[in-house]
């Protein structure tokens, strides 16, 4: 053990650190850790360098033996997984370790096919838990191609969503025999999850860089506010008027300039983190601390930015405001003050990642909502909560303890001195803050605390392969996730849920005598098979078997009705309408007048291929529809690549969350595929290609048409515009194939194209010219 302890050290040294953090001192002086049989909990504050042991590990086993499987690293968001393969990529750049390093996310998946079957040695595979769950449902034996698998950011598990999946997968993980790291913070207690699991847990409590925790409270007139603990940057003050929540950021970050330091303000609205972007400019501008740029510097940098990152300027459509607002952000972003949430395209979320948060970074002050929360390496000086509240499904809560610290974690990182979180609070929420810094929160899994329609559909991943589960085993495997508070099912709950899913066809009673007299055994049959990997609700489920029957029941000349039919599944919808909110009784008309002149619209029936008699059932839907109405009209528009900024005027959604909400129904539209072949299948060869292509439609907003001529199966993100314009070009010539290019809207569309026609590359350009027969000019 001293000589791989030394061995690590050294290349700890070559990284540029002089000395280990006592976490990962205490890690590399523990036998176990090098021990193939011993899965270890690495708990210790944010900054102590976590993930820094799996990796050095992995690296001086690769300096050992030369060839070693291959490391699954898994992370929780999208964000996370491109910082943390970046990252990666670095130390083994340093280290001289031809070690590849591969991102698997909802825009990286070109090596999907061999990152489920492993066919790989010295490789780390940063991916997103979502799809190791998926994965390892889907392979039988997935685990075992990977001798090592990291969770990162364990804490997710206080997530319903993300959180019961990083259960399964570390119950599967365990079962398979993998060297499993699970990195976690002390801000839960995780007793139950090491004695469940037989962890090895290696701790320490103790912050490298020390945090200074501030509490601004607002009193309930809102004319003053009191701060606690002195500190350089705001005081306690009062007055006859009203203090905002915005001056209170401004004074924060107008010292922090002074200073030379950089900030991050988390609020959990996505529209708000752009108006307070907005706000801060025009308030530090006014206090003259902020420059005022041109309107030709302002052009020259959007051009540089927007050219660098592959993004359209339509597709800030909603997200920078139109006119003069629109300068403001402009004059945000050049003044180092810039937002981030996942309404944001994809290529400009990375832009910004790439350029905040490090030594001599572009932007000092950031606002974000909980995307850049968990496990990003920010190392910013200050973090301020504006907003201790959160929303959980339908509703507004406060903060949780793990959340909180995850917060103000991303501040005094390694290489600080100190770090400085402010929470925001008005005085009505002072004592939920005391009781909240004082709650003990035990670790626990949240599959216990799901509604009783949402469970069912997890059982089905505890089946590999072909093979059959008593109900004995079905039990012991759930009862392993631990349960604190939650109330665990009782025997004859389980029982109901796996009849329920006999009942639906995805399962059956197996003919094989159980090793217990009596016990039952069931196997997974037709649906249950396909559905493996796919968690939705019962309700969720019984909508899109629905759709699909009456689907395969149609000509694909209403193909819109199925469309429009998807979209109304419930667990799909709420998801949307919680992104970009509802839609008024009001807007509705303004909605559905729009809707019905597209569907008449000769010019644009290929975007709504609606029957004629089927105008009139449209026609006739009243408000209850019309969040239905404003999702399908945006989804059809997106599919057959419409200019971002029709959609937004006509649905008033912004770029970033439609390919978010495409990328979701297509998730719906290959269960509705599973649901076609293996239900419906017979003599519907051509209702099953139509699913196969609008999945790949939706997923990336490209007509059919391209798909077909260009045989689209995968787009990288960065080619993702190439093909939604030349969409957009073969659109336009067919629609005006007999006619002459004038008038002046043609013109205008001429201009639009021209802009299309530079992002396509040569290759594709003369095979669009082929396709059209013409030269394209």
């Amino acid at each position: 053990m001293e000589e791989k302890f030394q061995s690590i050290y050294g290349m700890l040294k070559k990284l540029g650190f002089e000395e280990f953090t006592s976490l990962q001192k205490e890690a590399f002086l523990n036998e176990n850790l090098y021990m193939d049989d011993k899965n270890i909990m690495v708990t210790g504050r944010t900054s102590s360098g976590k993930t820094l042991i799996p990796i050095l590990y992995y690296i001086n086993e690769y300096n050992t033996k030369g060839i070693v499987p291959p490391m699954l690293y898994a992370v929780p968001y999208k964000a996370l997984a491109l910082q943390k393969k970046e990252e990666i990529e670095g130390i083994c750049r340093e280290l001289k370790a031809d070690i590849c390093v591969t991102i698997s996310s909802g825009d990286y998946k070109a090596e999907d096919d061999d990152i489920r079957r492993a066919a790989m040695e010295n490789q780390i595979i940063v991916i997103i838990y979502e799809k190791v769950f998926t994965f390892s449902c889907i392979e039988e034996h997935f685990f075992c191609n990977y001798k090592y698998l990291v969770l990162d950011e364990f804490g997710i598990i206080d997530s319903e969503q993300r959180g019961v999946k990083a259960d399964f997968i570390l119950v599967d993980a365990i079962e398979q025999e993998s060297k499993i790291f699970v990195l976690t913070t002390p801000y839960m207690e995780w007793d139950s999850y090491v004695n469940q699991y037989g962890l090895v847990q290696i701790k320490d409590d103790k912050r490298p860089v020390e945090l200074r925790e501030v509490a601004v409270t607002r009193t309930a007139k809102r004319n003053s506010i009191k701060v606690d603990n002195e500190n350089p940057f705001i005081c306690s003050k009062s007055g006859q008027k009203t203090i905002l929540m915005n001056e209170i950021i401004a004074d924060i970050c107008e010292a922090c300039l002074d200073k030379d330091m950089t900030v991050i303000i988390f609020k959990n609205n996505r529209a708000e983190v752009v108006n307070m972007a907005r706000e801060l400019y025009g308030n530090l501008r006014k206090r003259g601390y902020l420059r005022v740029y041109s309107d030709s510097e302002i052009k020259a940098y959007k051009e540089e930015v927007l050219s660098n990152i592959y993004c359209l300027e339509e597709d800030l459509n909603g997200i920078f405001s139109q006119g003069n607002k629109g300068k403001e952000e402009y004059q945000a972003l050049m003044n180092g003050i810039v937002f981030h949430s996942a309404i944001l395209p994809m290529e400009f979320r990375e832009y910004i990642e790439h350029n905040w948060g490090k030594q001599g970074s572009k932007f000092k002050i950031i606002f974000s909502t909980e995307t850049l929360a968990f496990g990003i390496n920010s190392n910013v000086d200050i973090v301020i909560i504006a907003d201790m509240v959160k929303p959980r499904g339908n509703r507004a809560a406060f903060l949780n303890k793990n959340e909180y610290n995850n917060y103000i974690g991303r501040a005094g990182r390694m290489g600080k001195d100190i770090g400085y979180a402010f929470a925001l609070l008005n005085s009505e929420r002072s004592e939920d803050w005391r009781k909240m810094k004082n709650q003990s929160q035990m670790a626990e899994s949240q599959f216990w605390n799901l509604d009783r329609t949402e469970q069912p559909f997890y059982l089905l991943g505890l089946f590999k392969g072909n093979g059959y589960l008593t109900f004995e085993d079905i039990y012991r495997k759930l009862m392993m996730l631990p349960a604190c508070q939650g109330e665990k099912l009782d025997k004859s709950s389980i029982k109901q849920m796996l009849n329920d899913l006999v009942d639906k066809r995805m399962m059956s009673i197996a003919e094989e005598e159980s090793v217990l007299e009596g016990d039952i055994c069931y196997r997974l049959c037709g649906m249950g098979n396909y559905l493996k990997g796919y968690i939705l609700s019962v309700k969720a489920y019984e909508k899109i078997y629905d759709e699909v029957k009456k689907f395969s029941s149609r000509s694909l000349k209403r193909h819109f009705d199925f469309l429009f039919g998807m979209c109304g599944v419930d667990d799909f919808l709420q998801n949307v309408i919680q992104s970009c909110g509802k839609v008024s009784q009001q807007a509705y008309a303004s909605y559905k007048r729009t809707f019905i002149f597209l569907l008449h619209n000769k010019n644009k029936k290929e975007h709504f291929d609606v029957a004629k008699d089927r105008i009139g059932a449209y026609a006739g839907l009243d408000e209850s529809y019309a969040d239905q109405v404003r999702i399908s009209m945006a989804m059809q528009l997106w599919a057959n690549g419409a200019n971002m900024h029709d959609i937004f005027r006509w649905a008033k959604i912004p770029y970033g969350l439609i390919k978010k909400i495409g990328e979701s129904l297509c998730f719906y539209l290959e269960i509705a595929s599973a649901l076609m072949s293996c239900e419906m299948g017979a003599g519907k060869e051509k209702h099953m290609d139509y699913l196969k292509r609008l999945q790949i439609s939706i997923y990336y907003g490209i007509p059919v048409e391209v798909i077909d001529e260009f045989g689209v199966n995968y787009i990288k993100p960065q080619d993702r515009f190439q093909y939604r314009s030349m969409g957009r070009i073969l659109n336009f010539y067919k629609e005006n194939q007999n006619k002459r290019f004038n008038g002046r809207q043609k013109m205008e569309e001429i201009k639009l194209l021209e802009v299309d026609l530079k992002l396509v590359n040569d290759e594709n350009k003369e095979l669009l010219e082929k396709h059209l027969g013409r030269k394209l000019q």
